[in-house]
């Protein structure tokens, strides 16, 4: 599923850093079969200072030489979304996962989603909040 959207996508870079360590993050990518439609893999174990805080962000971005209002950070939890909000970027909050969509307003993100074809929208269409970047896009999920 990684790979197809990937594809559906409109992105130059698809970075992933949940709250597990790089290896086992590693492992996971390979076990789901997208490790290819991954740009950038960061564990928990590759920072100092972990989610909430921009940390992560703020590496890949100046690892990938990106900027932050081409990026849109995506999480299922408030700690995702406050990562994005402290580095400056766009969030997305997906409401299929652990955190509840209440969590996610609070934490202030620009778009709240229920499926995965949202996120598709929101990346491939051209809006004043996040404008299409068919050579620059960056989306990272937490």
């Amino acid at each position: 599923y990684g790979n197809n959207l990937h594809v559906r996508l409109t992105l130059d870079f698809l970075v992933i850093f949940p709250s597990r360590n790089h290896a086992s993050l590693v492992d996971l990518t390979h076990d789901l079969g997208i490790s290819d439609a991954i740009s950038y893999l960061i564990g928990a174990d590759d920072v100092k200072k972990a989610k909430p805080n921009p940390e992560p962000v703020l590496n890949v971005l100046e690892v990938l030489g990106h900027e932050t209002s081409k990026t849109l950070v995506v999480g299922d939890m408030n700690v995702d979304i406050l990562m994005g909000v402290h580095a400056g970027t766009k969030t997305c909050g997906v409401t299929y996962g652990n955190g509840t969509k209440k969590e996610l307003e609070d934490a202030g993100a620009d778009y709240i989603i229920n499926s995965i074809d949202e996120l598709i929208e929101i990346v491939n269409v051209s809006s004043p909040e996040m404008p299409q970047q068919p050579s620059g896009s960056l989306t990272m999920y937490g």
